[in-house]
């Protein structure tokens, strides 16, 4: 009989586990062996990776990583051995192939959408034929492409999938055909358990204490591959006026509150870059949890990590720009609207009012309970980690009593 394990199955060239630090780190302490499992070389595409190792802070002794060479290889890996596996990997065009292979796999699929943020449908930025289908092939069709032909069998499914939004559960519910299909097995994921989000745990515990030191800003890319592959484009004028827009609101905050001003990055951004943008600011990459805690009031154009800050009930206002690419756009607007975050566009500087802003962003923090409950902390008090273990657990590791 073949042994399980659960493994953590990724796509792509980016192996550090920081974004997936706390949850990893829970499964290691309950689980004797975590294969972290790196599928690039399924694809259409073969990875220029030289060094396979995993990257991070306090990785756990018993996380292996493995990145299979080919199909053949990963079926051999596979002969003795049972996988659990939790899906990070998407349903891109570029991804299609490895749903493929997989179906000829032993492997049991679970996801885990616990993040909290707001998800929505991505549309291209101009009005080309061409630039609209590619992008809608790659981010939209092939999506539901690979639901469709999971329920002939033809891609694996997802036997179990965690999420913290209540609205996705509660619009299945309320929809007779969606709640059939659901009961028959018929979706992606076969089964749907509601749990309470990856920011709801952290909070909880590790007893998570607030502090206003520092105005925080949340930087954007402006190169974001999404906007890329969408068509947006932008001249050396429109990128400096950006910039020096936001500078100039950064300075007026920080002169009238005295506060110190601190960028946080994403883990995709190159750094040194971001440094030579805002010289005369800290610049930091993979602390922005840490610094939306600190935070006296946080700017953010489109991010996951400001769910952090809703829960926390900081101050935040969302920004905007001409320049922006419509993801950010479309992100910042959905913030605004979903839950009610004050929008200032940079591109009104000149009429910018200091204390207005804050005082507006301060007012809308009693908008965010409804948001809290329908996607951050759904299930009441209960840690979602947990759940995720003891299901896994019970569901694919006791043996049958008969």
């Amino acid at each position: 009989m073949k042994k399980k394990y659960l493994a953590w199955m990724i796509n792509g060239g980016e192996i550090n586990i920081r974004s997936h630090d706390f949850i990893i780190q829970k499964l290691s302490q309950n689980f004797d062996k975590i294969y972290y499992i790196n599928i690039l070389n399924l694809g259409f595409f073969k990875s220029q990776i030289k060094k396979n190792f995993l990257t991070g802070e306090n990785l756990p002794y018993n996380l292996i990583y493995y990145e299979p060479k080919n199909f053949f290889e990963f079926r051999n890996f596979l002969k003795d051995k049972k996988l659990i596996a939790i899906s990070n990997f998407g349903k891109d065009f570029e991804d299609l192939k490895k749903h493929f292979i997989l179906n000829f796999l032993d492997i049991d699929f679970i996801q885990i959408s616990n993040v909290g943020n707001i998800q929505w449908s991505y549309h291209a930025n101009n009005d080309k034929l061409y630039t609209k289908v590619k992008f809608r092939l790659a981010k939209f069709y092939t999506q539901k492409l690979v639901n469709l032909l999971s329920i002939f069998s033809l891609v694996p499914k997802v036997q179990i999938r965690f999420l913290s939004n209540l609205k996705i559960i509660e619009n299945i519910k309320k929809n007779k055909i969606k709640n059939f299909l659901l009961k028959l097995k018929l979706f992606h994921a076969k089964e749907l358990i509601l749990i309470n989000s990856r920011t709801h745990d952290e909070f909880f515990e590790n007893k998570i204490i607030p502090s206003e030191e520092f105005i925080v800003l949340l930087d954007s890319d402006l190169d974001h591959p999404d906007d890329l592959m969408a068509g947006q484009k932008y001249t050396e004028e429109e990128y400096n006026t950006h910039y020096d827009n936001l500078k100039s609101l950064l300075e007026k905050l920080s002169k009238k509150f005295n506060k110190k001003v601190i960028i946080t990055v994403h883990p995709r951004s190159n750094l040194d870059q971001k440094k030579k943008i805002f010289p005369n600011y800290q610049v930091f990459k993979h602390r922005t949890q840490e610094f939306i805690s600190k935070a006296f009031l946080v700017l953010f154009f489109d991010s996951s990590a400001i769910v952090d800050g809703i829960l926390l009930k900081k101050k935040i206002v969302t920004l905007i720009s001409d320049i922006l690419g419509r993801l950010s756009k479309d992100g910042s607007n959905k913030y605004s609207n979903l839950v009610g975050f004050y929008q200032f566009n940079l591109n009104e500087i000149d009429n910018f009012q200091d204390t207005k802003v804050v005082a507006e962003a301060e007012k809308r923090i009693l908008l965010y309970d409804k948001y809290i409950f329908q996607n951050i902390s759904p299930d009441g008090k209960n840690l979602g980690y947990k759940k995720i273990i003891e299901t896994i657990k019970k569901r694919f590791f006791e043996e049958n009593k008969s």
